[in-house]
């Protein structure tokens, strides 16, 4: 699926402790609050969690001797097909096929339980006993419900034999486990079989109620322990709500721990800071009359010392405040600087939650890596559509101190993100090595001499996964020919024997330039390219090939016109597409031009025309660029989501406009008919345009479609001769007399 966004607080998923933290004021109606329940969540029509795809082979354990070691996420257990209840099964974690050495003390897992026949619930324990027969203990790490999948995040304790048990109470489920890292010994984190601290039934709501963690004999605390990890359920509901937990004696906070729905069980995971005297208190925001019962089980602590700092609550993204993130959208999340969170952490505990999903689907969360691999093959939390889903997620900071969020939902669907960091761990081993696709065509041999254009147009015109081996210092590749990809694997037409070329991605590591030299376009596909194989009768109409470019750029590219003996698209100095789907992932275009004067075309950086799906632009800047209409983009008859980037000091070089030679969208030119452009979280300034729209032109002749202008920047725009009043940077022609605008600045 397209799409992404960016957030920063790059690091391995550790989907571990859930604690929900898309909570409102105390007192808030309980249906407001976008908080996440633990076990995270459901559909009723598609199984979300992802099939038996495994993340390649997991890293190598790390020499050093960190606390928390992520690993990248493996498989472990995989019984989708159902688990009858009552009878335990175990499964070895350490050992060769997951990376765990012997001697971890404990193991970050998301547990998930698949299809389930009815209600009832899992819970996942220590094999003390070493027989395979250890006795489960009374507590839960998922519960589940009819036609859903639900998971969540544990942190289990590992005995010397290295393995773990589960146990199905209820309904007959599927379980599938993942392995995401593991604690080594001296962590200052300790693990426990699951004990029952608390279980109260007809709690009221809204008030505050207070529980004594250390020095109960059943649950094992020591005194002086600084945070509890426990499992967290709520039952017996009637109404929608949520539960905050946090230490005794603080103000209550927004952020809540677990959103429970009208009917049913619902659990998760949680690390809740004590207070001096070693308690913690919880508040069920709900319908006065809806007294649930709450559960509270131990599964260890921290102590002053420890790898894991807890820190106070604090909201790193609320989609609720701009967007929700469509379907196939990536966002990273950056932690601030001087937030609560320092930058030598080496992993922060985030609670994610997923808000009112309008359809079935999965959030993964990962590190973001310069050299990615794409989404990790696990899901974070399970949508429930209409409801608010949490869990609670350790994730090393990774590239650029970001994380990755990844929304995997049916075409159409979306659902809004609330992340707050919860804790950072101070101990943590180095991220493990990025392991590329299967089939992954790497150009190069490890200098910059052997990376040519020979070999790149090798790569590309076939499709499949690109990687470079360049050396380690930046490298330019000068293309002698524009580089194309064809529909098919032998560019002949399917009915002919050509295999469909689904995706072409193309990551340059953040190390790699190319170069159009001046005198060519960079890159060129197009569906309804004879010569390249036609996939479908209806050409404009197709989705494939998928194009992605990251972390890498594009300069001096100079499309005057299409590659000898093809079609022409209009426009695009670096990237020239018709149909398919684009993605540009933190690409920067500099330089690049196109056709000076046309009344229609132009993109100085990338033309892209007649795709269906949306084309996604994330965390991508561009500078310099010049053509006709859209002296750094032009778009005809295609939808696009713009996301977390920068154009500046891009030129539409024609006059006349439409009616003449262009001149329109200094920065950004959309023409057409009903599609829908979002520009969020992204600075437009500086770029120049002599007729309409120096910062965004955009038309839509049968007034079907929109734009909507979400949290950006439009200002210093300047040259247009004619505007939609008030915005001299833009001009709109829309469903509306105005485009959509929230939390922006426009001039």
């Amino acid at each position: 699926m397209p799409g992404a966004r960016t957030i920063a607080v790059a690091a391995a998923t550790l989907a571990l402790l859930t604690a929900a933290s898309a909570g409102g004021a105390a007192g808030e109606p309980a249906t407001v609050p976008a908080t996440m329940p633990a076990s995270s969540a459901a559909l009723t029509t598609r199984a979300t969690t992802p099939p038996a795809v495994q993340a390649a082979a997991p890293a190598a354990v790390p020499p050093d001797e960190a606390a928390y070691v992520p690993i990248n996420p493996v498989r472990v257990h995989d019984m989708r097909s159902g688990v009858t209840a009552g009878t335990p099964t175990c499964v070895q974690m350490t050992g060769a096929a997951t990376g765990i050495p012997a001697g971890a003390d404990g193991v970050a897992l998301n547990v998930a339980s698949v299809q389930p026949a009815g209600p009832g619930h899992v819970v996942v324990y220590p094999d003390v006993d070493g027989t395979g027969q250890t006795a489960a203990p009374v507590a839960a790490t998922v519960n589940f419900q009819p036609g859903a999948d639900i998971s969540n995040a544990a942190l289990v304790d590992l005995p010397p034999n290295g393995r773990v048990c589960y146990f199905v109470r209820g309904a007959r489920a599927g379980i599938v486990i993942d392995a995401v890292g593991y604690l080594r010994a001296g962590s200052g984190i300790t693990l426990r079989t699951p004990a029952r601290l608390h279980d109260v039934s007809s709690v009221t709501s809204r008030q505050v109620h207070t529980v004594q963690v250390t020095g109960v004999p059943a649950a094992g605390v020591p005194a002086g322990a600084t945070a509890v990890i426990v499992n967290v359920a709520v039952a017996g509901s009637t109404s929608a709500g949520h539960l905050r937990l946090f230490a005794a004696g603080t103000p209550v906070p927004p952020t809540a721990s677990l959103n429970y729905p009208v009917a049913g069980d619902r659990s998760t995971a949680a690390i809740v800071q004590l207070s001096p005297g070693g308690a913690l208190s919880y508040w069920s925001d709900t319908a006065p009359g809806n007294r649930v019962r709450v559960v509270l089980d131990v599964v260890g602590w921290t102590v002053d010392g420890s790898a894991f700092v807890p820190v106070t609550p604090t909201r790193l993204l609320d989609t609720r405040a701009t967007s929700s993130l469509i379907a196939g959208q990536r966002q990273d999340v950056t932690l601030p600087p001087g937030g609560p969170v320092p930058g030598d952490a080496g992993a922060v505990v985030l609670s994610v939650v997923g808000v009112v999903p309008t359809g079935v689907g999965n959030l993964a969360v990962a590190p973001y890596r310069r050299a990615w691999s794409g989404p990790p093959p696990i899901a974070t939390l399970n949508y429930v559509p209409g409801g608010d889903i949490a869990n609670l997620v350790v994730a090393a900071v990774g590239d650029g101190g970001r994380v990755s969020l990844y929304n995997d939902q049916f075409r159409g669907s979306s659902a809004h993100v609330v992340v707050d960091v919860v804790g950072y761990l101070t101990d943590v081993a180095a991220l493990p090595p990025v392991v590329y696709p299967t089939g992954t065509t790497v150009v190069g041999t490890g200098t910059p001499a052997s990376c040519t254009s020979a070999a790149l147009a090798a790569a590309v015109r076939d499709g499949g996964y690109v990687a470079f081996s360049c050396g380690p210092a930046p490298v330019t590749i000068v293309v002698d020919q524009t580089l194309v990809t064809c529909n098919t694997d032998t560019c002949r037409h399917p009915w002919q024997g050509g295999t469909p070329v689904s995706q072409l991605t193309v990551d340059g590591g953040g190390l790699v330039t190319l170069s159009g030299g001046g005198a060519r376009g960079i890159f060129y596909a197009n569906a309804c390219q004879e010569s390249f194989g036609w996939l479908s009768s209806a050409c404009q109409n197709d989705s494939r090939p998928s194009v992605t470019f990251r972390n890498i750029t594009f300069a001096d590219g100079n499309a005057q016109g299409p590659p000898p003996g093809l079609a022409d698209v209009g426009g695009g100095g670096a990237i020239a597409m018709r149909a398919g789907t684009l993605t540009l992932e933190d690409v920067v275009f500099r330089d690049n031009r196109t056709v000076a004067a046309h009344s229609d075309w132009g993109g100085g950086a990338v033309r892209v025309f007649g795709q269906n799906n949306p084309a996604t632009i994330i965390g991508s800047t561009f500078t310099g660029n010049r053509g006709a209409n859209g002296g750094a983009l032009s778009s005809l008859h295609a939808p696009m989501v713009i996301t977390d980037s920068v154009f500046t000091a891009n030129t539409a070089t024609g006059s006349g406009a439409s009616n003449g030679n262009g001149g329109n969208g200094g920065a950004v030119y959309f023409d057409g008919t009903w599609q829908n452009v979002l520009v969020q979280d992204t600075t437009i300034t500086g770029n120049v345009a002599p007729e309409g729209g120096p910062g965004i032109f955009y038309v839509s002749n049968s007034r079907t479609g929109t734009l909507t202008i979400d949290h950006a920047t439009i200002t210093g725009n300047t040259g247009q001769s004619f505007y939609t009043h008030p915005y001299r940077s833009l001009f709109y022609l829309g469903t509306s007399s105005l485009p959509v605008i929230r939390g922006s600045v426009i001039e």
